[in-house]
This record gives structure tokens, sequence and C-alpha cells, in this order.
């Protein structure tokens, strides 16, 4: 009993503190280093270089922005259009999403997979995408616009699904939080193909208008977050959670979610736009935050990890 009484208190893990406090070359290594040194075990520190990330593709943005808004003040360089304008479009179109793959990679609790790897996946899947949502709106665009946003959300969620269920598949792993992180890839691919061109139709005829450009810049990025990535993600899990996955009504359940998610965000009455837009998002948020903390809770447990107690309400 006295030494449970004398029994040092448990201390209180703080997010923010951890999140931007300087971290070690060590530490930097560690993440980059996962699943290449033939360790396994688990990963139970918060996220944080995602922040970083984000700092800096926005920093960059931003100065190539401002150059680009100078130089169409006072040079009509053809060189600017052919240099400044495809530079302004790719930041702008991965100044989110390169930051949210980094941010789901961190979220992965097992250190099993690189992140080199998860790169080549989100690229073979974005890929595998692109061309299944083109042959798709080749094939048919419906003019009713209630029948056209419900094409849109079907075949986008399939033509991410698919590729990405493959590469589940193929990778072997039978951890539902492994499935969440190759289906979330893919959604970030499916996210910076789609922000690359509304940005580029934006600038189709005179070249970038930089208040349009940066309009569409940060809404992009605000339902960035909360869109693409995680209802792909919800496929991947689910696809490894339930047993027969392509028997279970369970998968297909979560399947119809994701894709009822994507139609309610692009909701075709404009007067209702922020609130489907408030509304999905919310809801995909929320799924997320429970299903990743689930899981890394049920991996920690399964490593008989003493130091998740303290660690899991900060999640």
């Amino acid at each position: 009993m006295d030494g449970e009484n004398n029994a040092p208190p448990v201390k209180k893990f703080n997010p923010w503190k951890e999140t931007f406090r300087r971290h070690s070359p060590a530490e930097h290594k560690e993440l980059f280093s996962r699943g290449l040194d033939g360790r396994g075990g688990t990963n139970r520190v918060f996220p944080w270089l995602y922040l970083r990330v984000f700092a800096i593709c926005l920093g960059v943005f931003a100065l190539f922005t401002f150059i680009l808004y100078m130089a169409d003040m006072f040079i009509t360089d053809e060189a600017i259009k052919v240099f400044g304008y495809p530079s302004v479009l790719a930041l702008g179109g991965t100044m989110i999403n390169i930051p949210v793959l980094v941010f789901v990679y961190e979220l992965y609790a097992k250190r099993d997979f690189p992140f080199i790897a998860l790169c080549l996946v989100t690229v073979l899947c974005s890929a595998v995408t692109a061309l299944l949502v083109n042959l798709g709106y080749c094939i048919i665009i419906p003019a009713d616009p209630w029948l056209s946003t419900l094409w849109t959300a079907c075949l986008e969620e399939f033509s991410k699904a698919l590729p990405a269920l493959i590469a589940i598949f193929l990778l072997g792993r039978r951890n539902p939080l492994f499935g969440f992180l190759i289906g979330a890839s893919a959604g970030v691919g499916m996210a910076i193909s789609e922000d690359l061109g509304y940005l580029f139709v934006a600038s189709w005829d005179e070249g970038v208008d930089i208040l349009l450009l940066l309009q569409i810049t940060v809404l992009r990025a605000v339902t960035s977050v909360s869109g693409h990535f995680i209802w792909t993600g919800l496929i991947g899990w689910a696809f490894v959670k339930f047993r027969r996955p392509l028997l279970n009504v369970k998968f297909w359940a979560i399947c119809l979610a994701s894709t009822a998610l994507h139609y309610v965000f692009n909701f075709p009455l404009p007067s209702l736009s922020f609130i489907t837009i408030a509304g999905s998002a919310g809801i995909s948020l929320i799924l997320m935050e429970v299903i990743v903390k689930r899981e890394r809770k049920a991996i920690f447990n399964a490593e008989n990890t003493a130091d998740f107690t303290a660690e899991l309400p900060a999640e």
C-alpha cells in the first residue's frame, strides 16, 4: 500500500508541446527509416512532422505567388508564364495534400512500412484512379445535376477504391489501420489531381488570376482535410477489418457511407452548399478520429505497451 501511495504520478501528455518542441536528428531519422532497417515495434509518437511540412509548403507557395504577382505587374516576359505559372499551380495543388499524406503516415502505429513505399503506392494508385475517372467521364456525364453528382460520387469512389484495395491485397498486411493508410494515400493522390485540375481551369485562357488562384487554393486546402483521403481510407479500413469483405454487408455499408458523404459534400444546391460541406466534413472527421484511435489502441494493446494509457487521450 505504501508503495502505491509513493508511486510517481503519471505525466500528462501535452500534444501541443510535443508537436512544437524541437526534435532531434535521431527522431527525424527514425521516422523516415521505419520499415527499412528490419526493426518492427510500434510508433507511439504524436504526429509532428506534418506541421513542419505544411509550413514549408505554405511558405514556398506564398513566396512564388508574391513573385508572380510582382512579375505580372512589372514584367511581361514570356518566361514568367512558362516557368512561373506551372510552379504556382503545382505548389497550390500540393500545399495541403502532401502534409496530409505525412500526417496519415505518422498516425500509422506500426513500424513495418517505409514512407518511400507509401509515396510509391500513392503515385501508382493516383495513375490508375485518373485513368478510371477519365474513362468514366468519357462514357457518360448526366445532364441532370442530381444524377451528375451521384455519378461523380460513385465513379470517383470506385476509381480510388479499386487500386487501393488491390494494393492492400498485394501487400498482404491484415491490419485495419494499414488498410486505412493505403486507402487514404489513394485519396490524397486523387485530391492532388483534382486540385491541380481546378487551378489549371482557372488559368485556362489568360494565365493565372492571382486572386482567383488564392481563393481556389484556400478553398481546396480547407476541404481537402476532410474529403477524399478519409472516404477512401474508410473503405480500405473496412476491407481489412471485416472477414471476407466482398461478401460482407458491413464492408458494402462502409462503401455506401463513403459514397454518401462524397455526394453530400458535392450536393447540387448552391444555397445549401455551406451546410452540406460542413456536415459531410464534420462526420468524416469524427469517423476518422474514432476509427484511428480505436485501431491504434488495439495495436498498442497487442504489443503490451505500458505507456499507452497516458498517451491515448492526447490523440
